[in-house]
Protein backbone atom coordinates (compact mmCIF):
# COMPACT_ATOMS: atom_id res chain seq x y z
CA UNK A 1 0.00 0.00 0.00
CA UNK A 2 2.10 2.66 -1.22
CA UNK A 3 1.99 6.01 -0.53
CA UNK A 4 -0.60 5.08 2.82
CA UNK A 5 1.35 5.13 6.47
CA UNK A 6 -0.76 3.99 9.36
CA UNK A 7 0.15 4.89 13.13
CA UNK A 8 -2.03 3.21 15.32
CA UNK A 9 -3.24 5.32 18.16
CA UNK A 10 -3.36 3.82 21.72
CA UNK A 11 -6.83 2.97 21.81
CA UNK A 12 -5.99 0.45 18.64
CA UNK A 13 -5.03 -0.13 15.06
CA UNK A 14 -5.59 -0.96 11.87
CA UNK A 15 -4.93 -4.50 12.60
CA UNK A 16 -7.26 -4.66 15.17
CA UNK A 17 -9.78 -2.55 13.25
CA UNK A 18 -9.29 -4.96 10.22
CA UNK A 19 -9.02 -8.24 12.64
CA UNK A 20 -12.37 -6.81 14.52
CA UNK A 21 -13.86 -6.85 10.71
CA UNK A 22 -13.51 -10.09 9.51
CA UNK A 23 -14.92 -11.49 12.84
CA UNK A 24 -18.03 -9.28 12.20
CA UNK A 25 -18.28 -10.33 8.46
CA UNK A 26 -17.93 -14.41 10.20
CA UNK A 27 -19.60 -13.97 13.39
CA UNK A 28 -19.09 -17.08 15.48
CA UNK A 29 -22.30 -18.38 16.88
CA UNK A 30 -21.37 -19.85 20.15
CA UNK A 31 -23.28 -23.70 20.87
CA UNK A 32 -26.29 -22.13 23.26
CA UNK A 33 -25.79 -22.17 26.86
CA UNK A 34 -27.41 -24.80 28.74
CA UNK A 35 -30.37 -24.48 30.62
CA UNK A 36 -29.97 -25.16 34.32
CA UNK A 37 -29.44 -28.97 34.32
CA UNK A 38 -31.04 -29.87 37.63
CA UNK A 39 -34.13 -28.56 39.68
CA UNK A 40 -34.97 -30.16 43.12
CA UNK A 41 -34.90 -28.89 46.72
CA UNK A 42 -33.18 -29.75 49.85
CA UNK A 43 -29.42 -29.21 48.32
CA UNK A 44 -27.12 -27.21 48.45
CA UNK A 45 -24.52 -26.88 45.11
CA UNK A 46 -21.18 -25.31 43.64
CA UNK A 47 -20.06 -24.24 40.33
CA UNK A 48 -15.97 -24.89 39.42
CA UNK A 49 -14.12 -25.59 36.33
CA UNK A 50 -17.28 -27.24 34.48
CA UNK A 51 -18.36 -29.40 37.07
CA UNK A 52 -21.60 -29.43 39.65
CA UNK A 53 -21.35 -30.08 43.35
CA UNK A 54 -24.25 -31.00 44.46
CA UNK A 55 -24.67 -31.69 48.38
CA UNK A 56 -27.68 -33.15 50.13
CA UNK A 57 -27.06 -32.85 54.42
CA UNK A 58 -30.74 -33.17 54.45
CA UNK A 59 -33.68 -35.47 52.75
CA UNK A 60 -34.39 -33.84 49.42
CA UNK A 61 -34.56 -34.57 45.52
CA UNK A 62 -33.32 -33.80 42.67
CA UNK A 63 -33.97 -34.20 38.56
CA UNK A 64 -31.63 -33.64 35.50
CA UNK A 65 -33.54 -31.99 32.64
CA UNK A 66 -31.22 -34.12 30.78
CA UNK A 67 -29.62 -37.32 30.43
CA UNK A 68 -26.05 -37.80 32.38
CA UNK A 69 -23.86 -39.99 34.41
CA UNK A 70 -23.56 -38.36 37.94
CA UNK A 71 -20.71 -39.48 39.79
CA UNK A 72 -21.56 -40.05 43.94
CA UNK A 73 -20.82 -40.30 47.59
CA UNK A 74 -23.45 -41.87 49.73
CA UNK A 75 -22.92 -42.78 53.41
CA UNK A 76 -25.05 -44.31 56.09
CA UNK A 77 -25.35 -42.88 59.79
CA UNK A 78 -22.89 -43.66 61.85
CA UNK A 79 -23.43 -45.88 64.99
CA UNK A 80 -23.47 -44.30 68.50
CA UNK A 81 -21.20 -45.31 71.45
CA UNK A 82 -21.92 -47.91 73.99
CA UNK A 83 -22.31 -46.58 77.48
CA UNK A 84 -19.77 -47.49 80.32
CA UNK A 85 -20.66 -50.31 82.95
CA UNK A 86 -20.44 -50.55 86.77
CA UNK A 87 -18.99 -52.97 88.50
CA UNK A 88 -20.30 -53.50 91.83
CA UNK A 89 -16.99 -54.30 93.42
CA UNK A 90 -15.24 -50.63 91.59
CA UNK A 91 -14.47 -50.04 88.57
CA UNK A 92 -15.99 -51.11 85.69
CA UNK A 93 -16.30 -51.72 81.94
CA UNK A 94 -16.30 -48.95 79.75
CA UNK A 95 -18.24 -49.01 76.28
CA UNK A 96 -17.31 -49.36 72.58
CA UNK A 97 -16.98 -46.72 69.59
CA UNK A 98 -19.73 -46.80 67.59
CA UNK A 99 -19.44 -48.50 63.67
CA UNK A 100 -18.96 -45.75 61.03
CA UNK A 101 -21.36 -45.59 58.06
CA UNK A 102 -21.30 -47.68 54.85
CA UNK A 103 -19.73 -45.64 51.81
CA UNK A 104 -20.12 -46.19 47.98
CA UNK A 105 -18.09 -43.64 45.49
CA UNK A 106 -19.71 -44.76 42.33
CA UNK A 107 -21.10 -43.35 39.07
CA UNK A 108 -24.72 -43.92 37.82
CA UNK A 109 -26.81 -43.57 34.17
CA UNK A 110 -29.63 -40.44 34.75
CA UNK A 111 -32.41 -40.25 32.95
CA UNK A 112 -33.90 -36.77 31.93
CA UNK A 113 -36.70 -35.42 33.80
CA UNK A 114 -36.80 -38.63 36.01
CA UNK A 115 -37.64 -37.87 39.95
CA UNK A 116 -34.72 -38.82 42.50
CA UNK A 117 -35.63 -38.85 46.13
CA UNK A 118 -32.81 -38.55 48.72
CA UNK A 119 -33.25 -40.19 52.08
CA UNK A 120 -30.56 -39.30 54.51
CA UNK A 121 -29.73 -41.87 57.60
CA UNK A 122 -29.55 -40.61 61.03
CA UNK A 123 -26.96 -41.29 63.69
CA UNK A 124 -27.84 -43.85 65.64
CA UNK A 125 -27.85 -42.45 69.86
CA UNK A 126 -25.39 -43.15 72.00
CA UNK A 127 -26.10 -45.83 74.86
CA UNK A 128 -27.54 -44.66 77.88
CA UNK A 129 -25.10 -44.71 81.25
CA UNK A 130 -24.71 -48.17 82.66
CA UNK A 131 -28.12 -49.54 80.88
CA UNK A 132 -27.57 -49.88 77.44
CA UNK A 133 -25.96 -50.21 73.55
CA UNK A 134 -25.36 -47.59 70.78
CA UNK A 135 -27.65 -47.48 68.67
CA UNK A 136 -27.20 -48.38 64.91
CA UNK A 137 -26.81 -45.83 62.76
CA UNK A 138 -29.65 -45.69 59.75
CA UNK A 139 -29.80 -45.97 56.06
CA UNK A 140 -28.96 -43.57 53.75
CA UNK A 141 -30.84 -44.46 49.80
CA UNK A 142 -30.90 -42.68 46.32
CA UNK A 143 -34.07 -43.57 45.33
CA UNK A 144 -35.85 -43.34 41.85
CA UNK A 145 -38.36 -45.88 39.73
CA UNK A 146 -35.24 -46.95 37.81
CA UNK A 147 -32.93 -48.03 40.78
CA UNK A 148 -32.00 -47.90 44.53
CA UNK A 149 -28.85 -46.84 45.70
CA UNK A 150 -28.32 -47.54 49.64
CA UNK A 151 -25.56 -46.99 52.35
CA UNK A 152 -26.06 -48.77 55.20
CA UNK A 153 -26.16 -47.72 58.46
CA UNK A 154 -23.03 -48.79 60.96
CA UNK A 155 -23.73 -50.68 64.24
CA UNK A 156 -23.46 -49.51 67.51
CA UNK A 157 -21.29 -49.91 70.56
CA UNK A 158 -21.44 -52.56 73.13
CA UNK A 159 -21.73 -51.32 76.93
CA UNK A 160 -19.70 -52.15 79.56
CA UNK A 161 -20.88 -54.97 81.42
CA UNK A 162 -19.67 -54.93 84.99
CA UNK A 163 -15.66 -54.66 84.26
CA UNK A 164 -15.43 -55.75 81.05
CA UNK A 165 -15.51 -53.18 78.20
CA UNK A 166 -17.81 -52.87 75.21
CA UNK A 167 -17.24 -54.48 72.08
CA UNK A 168 -16.89 -51.66 69.26
CA UNK A 169 -19.71 -51.63 66.53
CA UNK A 170 -19.42 -53.03 63.20
CA UNK A 171 -19.19 -50.73 59.80
CA UNK A 172 -22.17 -50.55 57.92
CA UNK A 173 -19.10 -51.85 54.84
CA UNK A 174 -18.71 -54.49 56.87
CA UNK A 175 -15.46 -53.72 59.14
CA UNK A 176 -15.37 -54.71 62.25
CA UNK A 177 -15.51 -53.38 65.26
CA UNK A 178 -12.39 -53.76 68.11
CA UNK A 179 -12.92 -56.01 70.90
CA UNK A 180 -13.37 -54.93 74.21
CA UNK A 181 -11.11 -55.80 76.93
CA UNK A 182 -12.66 -59.03 79.15
CA UNK A 183 -9.85 -59.40 81.39
CA UNK A 184 -7.05 -57.10 82.87
CA UNK A 185 -4.40 -58.90 80.63
CA UNK A 186 -6.01 -58.24 77.70
CA UNK A 187 -6.02 -54.87 76.06
CA UNK A 188 -9.19 -54.19 73.62
CA UNK A 189 -8.43 -53.88 70.08
CA UNK A 190 -9.30 -51.25 67.36
CA UNK A 191 -12.06 -51.94 64.82
CA UNK A 192 -11.06 -52.37 60.91
CA UNK A 193 -12.47 -50.25 57.63
CA UNK A 194 -14.89 -47.78 59.59
CA UNK A 195 -15.34 -50.32 62.86
CA UNK A 196 -15.17 -48.95 66.42
CA UNK A 197 -12.52 -49.13 68.76
CA UNK A 198 -13.54 -51.44 71.61
CA UNK A 199 -13.88 -49.84 75.37
CA UNK A 200 -11.10 -50.57 78.32
CA UNK A 201 -11.49 -52.30 80.73
CA UNK A 202 -11.57 -51.31 83.99
CA UNK A 203 -8.17 -52.39 85.39
CA UNK A 204 -6.71 -49.15 84.18
CA UNK A 205 -6.86 -50.23 80.11
CA UNK A 206 -7.06 -47.91 77.23
CA UNK A 207 -9.76 -47.72 75.06
CA UNK A 208 -8.58 -48.20 71.45
CA UNK A 209 -8.79 -46.37 68.52
CA UNK A 210 -11.59 -46.68 65.83
CA UNK A 211 -10.85 -47.07 61.86
CA UNK A 212 -10.67 -45.15 59.26
CA UNK A 213 -12.49 -45.78 55.91
CA UNK A 214 -10.54 -47.70 53.83
CA UNK A 215 -11.12 -46.06 50.97
CA UNK A 216 -9.04 -43.36 50.27
CA UNK A 217 -10.95 -41.55 47.97
CA UNK A 218 -13.68 -41.28 50.82
CA UNK A 219 -11.54 -41.38 53.75
CA UNK A 220 -13.06 -38.22 55.53
CA UNK A 221 -16.82 -40.58 55.53
CA UNK A 222 -17.54 -43.07 57.91
CA UNK A 223 -15.27 -43.79 60.54
CA UNK A 224 -15.55 -45.54 63.65
CA UNK A 225 -16.03 -43.52 66.90
CA UNK A 226 -13.05 -44.50 69.71
CA UNK A 227 -13.85 -46.71 72.70
CA UNK A 228 -14.22 -45.43 76.34
CA UNK A 229 -11.14 -45.69 78.78
CA UNK A 230 -11.26 -48.20 81.78
CA UNK A 231 -10.29 -46.11 84.77
CA UNK A 232 -9.96 -47.82 87.96
CA UNK A 233 -10.62 -45.56 90.68
CA UNK A 234 -7.97 -42.19 90.27
CA UNK A 235 -5.96 -44.34 87.84
CA UNK A 236 -5.33 -42.14 84.36
CA UNK A 237 -5.38 -44.49 81.08
CA UNK A 238 -5.96 -42.94 77.81
CA UNK A 239 -9.38 -42.63 75.78
CA UNK A 240 -9.43 -44.38 72.05
CA UNK A 241 -9.62 -41.94 69.41
CA UNK A 242 -12.47 -41.71 66.19
CA UNK A 243 -10.89 -42.92 63.07
CA UNK A 244 -10.71 -39.57 61.82
CA UNK A 245 -11.63 -36.05 63.58
CA UNK A 246 -15.23 -36.26 62.29
CA UNK A 247 -15.53 -39.46 64.34
CA UNK A 248 -16.69 -39.09 68.18
CA UNK A 249 -13.69 -39.95 70.44
CA UNK A 250 -14.54 -42.11 73.65
CA UNK A 251 -14.85 -41.13 76.94
CA UNK A 252 -11.92 -40.07 79.45
CA UNK A 253 -13.91 -39.67 82.93
CA UNK A 254 -17.01 -38.57 80.81
CA UNK A 255 -19.60 -38.93 78.07
CA UNK A 256 -17.96 -40.25 74.96
CA UNK A 257 -18.12 -37.94 72.32
CA UNK A 258 -20.27 -37.64 69.56
CA UNK A 259 -19.37 -37.62 66.08
CA UNK A 260 -19.92 -34.85 63.52
CA UNK A 261 -22.88 -34.74 61.13
CA UNK A 262 -23.20 -35.27 57.54
CA UNK A 263 -19.93 -37.49 57.61
CA UNK A 264 -21.46 -40.70 58.73
CA UNK A 265 -18.83 -41.65 61.69
CA UNK A 266 -19.63 -43.62 64.71
CA UNK A 267 -20.53 -41.79 68.02
CA UNK A 268 -17.37 -42.31 70.78
CA UNK A 269 -18.18 -44.97 73.45
CA UNK A 270 -18.62 -44.12 76.93
CA UNK A 271 -16.10 -43.76 79.48
CA UNK A 272 -15.27 -45.13 83.49
CA UNK A 273 -14.43 -43.14 86.38
CA UNK A 274 -14.31 -45.20 89.88
CA UNK A 275 -18.28 -45.32 90.65
CA UNK A 276 -19.37 -43.11 87.88
CA UNK A 277 -20.36 -44.47 84.32
CA UNK A 278 -21.36 -42.33 81.59
CA UNK A 279 -23.48 -42.79 78.29
CA UNK A 280 -21.89 -43.46 74.75
CA UNK A 281 -21.69 -40.22 72.51
CA UNK A 282 -24.36 -40.16 68.69
CA UNK A 283 -23.09 -41.20 65.44
CA UNK A 284 -22.86 -38.57 62.98
CA UNK A 285 -25.58 -38.60 60.14
CA UNK A 286 -24.96 -39.50 56.40
CA UNK A 287 -25.30 -37.58 53.22
CA UNK A 288 -25.04 -37.47 49.67
CA UNK A 289 -22.62 -35.61 47.22
CA UNK A 290 -23.16 -35.70 43.52
CA UNK A 291 -21.35 -34.71 40.83
CA UNK A 292 -22.32 -33.27 37.47
CA UNK A 293 -19.99 -32.53 34.70
CA UNK A 294 -21.06 -30.22 32.11
CA UNK A 295 -19.10 -29.66 29.12
CA UNK A 296 -17.34 -26.41 27.38
CA UNK A 297 -19.46 -25.09 24.16
CA UNK A 298 -17.66 -27.95 21.69
CA UNK A 299 -17.59 -26.88 17.49
CA UNK A 300 -19.01 -23.01 17.36
CA UNK A 301 -20.56 -22.28 13.98
CA UNK A 302 -20.43 -19.51 11.50
CA UNK A 303 -22.97 -17.14 10.30
CA UNK A 304 -21.56 -15.27 7.53
CA UNK A 305 -24.82 -13.50 6.56
CA UNK A 306 -25.20 -12.15 9.98
CA UNK A 307 -26.19 -8.37 10.12
CA UNK A 308 -23.40 -6.95 12.43
CA UNK A 309 -25.33 -5.46 15.85
CA UNK A 310 -23.58 -1.70 17.81
CA UNK A 311 -20.84 -2.99 19.53
CA UNK A 312 -17.20 -2.17 20.57
CA UNK A 313 -15.33 -2.65 17.79
CA UNK A 314 -14.55 -1.40 14.22
CA UNK A 315 -16.24 -4.30 12.39
CA UNK A 316 -19.53 -3.75 14.75
CA UNK A 317 -21.10 0.12 14.15
CA UNK A 318 -22.95 0.57 11.15
CA UNK A 319 -23.15 4.21 11.29
CA UNK A 320 -21.59 7.68 9.89
CA UNK A 321 -18.05 8.05 10.47
CA UNK A 322 -17.36 11.13 12.92
CA UNK A 323 -14.93 13.12 10.92
CA UNK A 324 -14.31 13.68 7.37
CA UNK A 325 -11.93 16.13 6.21
CA UNK A 326 -12.18 15.12 1.99
CA UNK A 327 -15.39 14.62 0.66
CA UNK A 328 -14.05 11.33 -1.06
CA UNK A 329 -15.58 9.30 1.57
CA UNK A 330 -19.27 9.33 1.39
CA UNK A 331 -20.78 9.51 5.13
CA UNK A 332 -23.64 7.02 4.29
CA UNK A 333 -20.70 3.91 3.68
CA UNK A 334 -20.06 1.19 5.61
CA UNK A 335 -16.71 0.36 7.85
CA UNK A 336 -16.05 -2.35 4.85
CA UNK A 337 -16.38 0.02 2.64
CA UNK A 338 -14.28 3.04 4.09
CA UNK A 339 -11.41 0.20 5.19
CA UNK A 340 -11.38 -0.75 1.45
CA UNK A 341 -11.48 2.54 0.29
CA UNK A 342 -8.97 3.62 2.61
CA UNK A 343 -6.52 0.88 2.07
CA UNK A 344 -6.55 0.87 -1.79
CA UNK A 345 -8.76 4.18 -3.56
CA UNK A 346 -7.74 7.28 -1.83
CA UNK A 347 -5.54 9.72 -3.43
CA UNK A 348 -5.28 12.13 -0.77
CA UNK A 349 -7.01 13.85 2.05
CA UNK A 350 -7.00 13.12 5.43
CA UNK A 351 -9.18 10.89 7.26
CA UNK A 352 -9.58 10.41 10.66
CA UNK A 353 -10.34 7.21 12.81
CA UNK A 354 -11.05 8.12 16.34
CA UNK A 355 -11.37 6.50 20.04
CA UNK A 356 -12.98 2.82 19.17
CA UNK A 357 -11.69 1.59 22.56
CA UNK A 358 -13.66 3.93 24.62
CA UNK A 359 -16.77 1.81 23.94
CA UNK A 360 -18.69 5.08 23.60
CA UNK A 361 -22.59 4.85 23.06
CA UNK A 362 -23.43 7.80 20.53
CA UNK A 363 -24.69 8.83 17.84
CA UNK A 364 -21.06 9.35 16.15
CA UNK A 365 -19.04 6.05 15.14
CA UNK A 366 -15.62 6.20 16.38
CA UNK A 367 -13.78 3.65 13.59
CA UNK A 368 -10.85 2.26 15.96
CA UNK A 369 -7.36 4.72 17.58
CA UNK A 370 -5.57 5.37 13.85
CA UNK A 371 -4.84 8.23 11.77
CA UNK A 372 -4.24 7.62 7.89
CA UNK A 373 -2.46 9.93 5.45
CA UNK A 374 -3.24 8.42 2.20
CA UNK A 375 -1.55 9.59 -0.92
CA UNK A 376 1.44 11.54 -1.01
CA UNK A 377 4.89 10.74 -0.26
CA UNK A 378 4.63 7.96 2.94
CA UNK A 379 5.35 9.11 6.13
CA UNK A 380 4.59 7.96 9.61
CA UNK A 381 1.43 10.37 11.69
CA UNK A 382 1.59 11.54 15.05
CA UNK A 383 -0.32 9.75 17.69
CA UNK A 384 -3.60 11.41 17.34
CA UNK A 385 -5.02 9.97 20.42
Amino acid sequence: MSGLNFRPGKKGGLRKALNKLFYCQTRIIPTPEPKFPFTGSGFTYTFSENMYTIVFKNNGNITFTNDCIIEYIIAGGGGGGGAAGTNPGGGGGAGGGGGGGEVINSFQNITNNQLINIVIGNGGTGGVSNTSNGQNGQQTAIISALFTIAANGGLGGGRGINADGGNGGNSGSGGLGGNGSQTPNIPATSGTNGGGGGGGGYFQLSGKNGAINNQVSVSLYGAGGGGGAGNNFNAFVANGLGGNIYAGNGGNQNIGASATSNYGGGGGGGGIFSFVNYSGGNGGSGLVIIYLFVPSNPNPSLDPNHNCIPCDGIGCIQEKASQIKSGNIEPIQTQSARITQLATQRLGGRTIFGDIGLGLRTNNTYLGGIEGQPGGSPRPLRNKF
